[in-house]
């Protein structure tokens, strides 16, 4: 068993041709296809028509729209009254990060082990602080915010936001990294392990539980963390763009 820090490209046999696809690009496809198809199904299955009358509403929709609420409020008390138009991107956000790690419960690569899918996450926060910034303040009041409180720092200020992007990502493809090796060498370690002691019973029973529980932390628990991580810190550089 090998454990790969960058992905590597698998070969695919399609209508008779081989083409060479990298690991975490394959797994954003199925993962983009899986949100998708998600998406039609609440959309025109489970909620063919939305009501706004509370009596009418089903516990389904009410449930959702607690949700959608509770994820206002957590960007109205990062960005103000920011948060409504930014809600839908951490949502975005969200879906993407917390799918990728589920891949890896199937036996797929999280894309997000992959630094130019992270260095692309970092780019759309850096355009959003940029663009909010402009629409607030005006390409005046934006110039001013770098000559505060003494011209002087400007550079440095500069310096800070070009270096933005680049600390999102890669503060998001260190941990997802991180949360993939550790895994992959405890089934390393298992599998060496139930060889030696292939006549115990002990080491199969310990072998087969002990990745599933700890998957629930690496694969969802930790990836849940990185999102409110990244998600925290995208309003927070918004918020102080805009202020």
């Amino acid at each position: 068993m090998e454990i790969d820090v960058f992905p590597k490209d698998i070969t695919l046999e399609l209508f008779g041709r081989s083409f060479e696809v990298r690991e975490t690009y394959l797994g954003a496809l199925v993962l983009l296809a899986f949100i998708l198809i998600l998406a039609l199904i609440f959309r025109f299955i489970i909620f063919p028509r939305f009501t706004l009358e509370a009596r009418k509403m089903k516990s389904t929709q009410m449930l959702f729209e607690y949700m959608i609420d509770m994820l206002d409020k957590f960007t109205k008390g990062a960005v103000g009254s920011l948060g409504e138009r930014l809600s839908p991107y951490i949502l975005a956000v969200g879906a993407y990060i917390i799918g990728s790690g589920a891949l890896e419960l199937i036996g797929m690569r999280s894309p997000l082990s992959d630094l130019t899918t992270t260095l692309s996450f970092g780019l759309s926060t850096f355009v959003l602080i940029n663009y909010y910034a402009l629409r607030e303040k005006g390409i005046i009041g934006r110039l001013k915010f770098y000559g505060k409180p003494k011209p002087y720092v400007a550079p440095f200020k500069l310096i800070s936001d070009l270096s933005t992007p680049i600390s999102l990502s890669c503060r998001l493809f260190g941990n997802m990294l991180v949360g993939y090796i550790v895994m992959d060498l405890l089934y390393l370690v298992l599998m060496n392990w139930t060889k030696v002691a292939y006549m115990w019973v002990i080491p199969d029973i310990i072998a087969a539980i002990v990745p599933g529980v700890l998957s629930l932390y690496f694969v969802l628990f930790h990836v849940a963390v990185q999102f409110y991580v990244f998600s925290t810190l995208s309003l927070t550089f918004i918020g102080e763009a805009t202020e």
